[in-house]
C-alpha cells in the first residue's frame, strides 16, 4: 500500500534547532507529545508548505516558530495529518481515504496515533538539529527513535512489484500508525547518511538562526 519513505532531495530544515544534549531528562521529553508551550493552529497545507527536500524533514516543520516562546504545531487533529500525508506523498490516496475512514470510526485510537506521531516528530527534530549544530544526539533521543523504527519494521512485507523487491507497509498491519510507519525508514536513514558537513549546510540554507517564516 505504501514504500518507506526515503524521499530525498537538497535537505533543508527551517526549524531552529535545540541542543538538548545537557538537559535533564524530563526536559528533553517535554517537547514531546503536545507540549503546552506549542500552540496548536488550525491551517490548511499547501505544496509550498513542503520544501524540506525529504518526507522526515517535513514532517519536522509541521513545527513552525520553535526559536519563540510558542511554537505553532500545523497538525490539529488527524484529518490534518492526512492531508499533510497527501501532499507529502506519504501514501496512495485511495489507502488515506480508508485510514481517514478507519479514524472517524476510532477517535480515541487517531488521537493516540497523531500523539504517538508527534513524539517521533519531536525526537527527529532534536537528532537532526543535533546533527546540524554539530553536536552530539542524546542517547534517550535515539533509544526513542530506534524503537519506533523497530517497530514500523515488524510491520514490513517484502513483496515483488514491476520486477523488483520492496518493502510495503500496509494498513492491516499498521492501522492508524501507517503514516509514521511509512516515514520511519527513510528518517533513520536520513539520520544515518547525514554527514556533519552536508547537516550544517543544511542549517545554514535553512537560516536557523532566524526560524522559518510563518503565516
Amino acid at each position: 500500500m505504501c514504500t518507506m519513505s526515503n524521499r530525498l532531495r537538497q535537505p533543508v530544515m527551517y526549524n531552529y534547532p535545540v541542543d538538548w544534549s545537557c538537559q535533564p531528562v524530563k526536559r528533553l521529553l517535554a517537547v514531546m507529545n503536545g507540549t503546552p508551550s506549542m500552540t496548536i493552529i488550525s491551517r490548511p497545507f499547501s505544496s509550498g508548505d513542503l520544501v524540506a527536500g525529504h518526507t522526515a524533514l517535513d514532517l519536522v516543520n509541521t513545527v513552525t516558530a520553535r526559536n519563540t516562546p510558542a511554537p505553532r504545531d500545523w497538525l490539529d487533529g488527524y484529518p490534518r495529518l492526512l492531508e499533510w500525508a497527501k501532499l507529502a506523498n506519504v501514501c496512495e490516496e485511495k489507502v488515506l481515504a480508508l485510514l481517514g475512514k478507519q479514524a472517524a470510526d476510532a477517535l480515541d485510537d487517531a488521537e493516540g496515533a497523531l500523539d504517538r506521531l508527534k513524539e517521533f516528530r519531536e525526537a527527529l527534530h532534536t537528532a537532526y538539529g543535533a546533527l546540524i549544530l554539530g553536536k552530539r544526539v542524546p542517547q534517550l533521543i535515539l533509544d526513542e527513535i530506534d524503537a519506533i523504527w523497530r517497530e514500523a519494521h515488524s510491520r514490513i512485507r517484502l513483496e515483488y512489484s514491476a520486477g523488483r523487491i520492496v518493502a510495503r507497509v500496509s494498513l492491516e498491519r499498521s492501522g492508524l500508525d501507517l503514516i509514521r510507519d511509512c516515514v520511519a525508514g527513510g528518517a533513520v536513514e536520513l539520520l544515518r547518511s547525514l554527514p556533519p558537513r552536508r547537516a550544517q549546510n543544511a542549517g545554514a540554507v535553512a537560516g536557523i538562526s532566524a526560524g522559518r517564516p510563518h503565516p
